[in-house]
């Protein structure tokens, strides 16, 4: 893990509560260094849906919670938004984050045939996404997976 991707780890670990405390769930945080400022990118979920309103309530508390200033300086900018449907999906986390919701995965190696394959999020434990594909439940390392995407249910009836 470079220096980059613990630095975002860390962030996301330090976020996660306050956003769990308003009912959400943390889907990603970004850092992104812009040549005078930082600008941090977080998408949150709810199996509700996530109004503007949400957003900027989320905004608001994460900047009185978290210390932006005393560890990236004065000079930075907070953006706060839902991942929405057709959101490609790289990380454990965000899989997690979409628990119960339908997916399409893109795989490096075949299962039963396919590299293209569709069901719902039935778990997710260290490198594994368990898929529920009509009655059975496949469990898929997320190594095997070139892209996963999350769909909507009139997409795949």
């Amino acid at each position: 893990m470079n220096f980059i991707e613990a630095e975002r780890e860390a962030f996301e670990n330090d976020i996660e509560p306050f956003i769990n405390e308003l009912g959400f769930k943390l889907v990603q945080a970004d850092i992104v260094r812009q040549r005078k400022s930082i600008a941090f990118r977080i998408a949150i979920f709810s199996e509700y849906g996530v109004t503007v309103d949400d957003c900027a309530k989320v905004s608001r508390f994460i900047e009185k919670k978290y210390p932006f200033e005393e560890k990236f300086g004065e000079s930075y900018s907070l953006e706060i938004s839902s991942p929405g449907i057709g959101r490609i999906l790289r990380r454990i986390r965000e899989y997690k984050a979409f628990y119960n919701r339908k997916i399409e995965l893109y795989l490096n190696i075949e299962i039963e045939g396919t590299k293209n394959i569709v069901g719902t999020i039935e778990g997710v434990d260290k490198e594994v996404i368990h898929l529920k594909m009509d009655d059975r439940i496949v469990p898929i390392n997320i190594y095997n997976i070139n892209k996963g995407k999350l769909i909507s249910d009139k997409e795949y009836k």
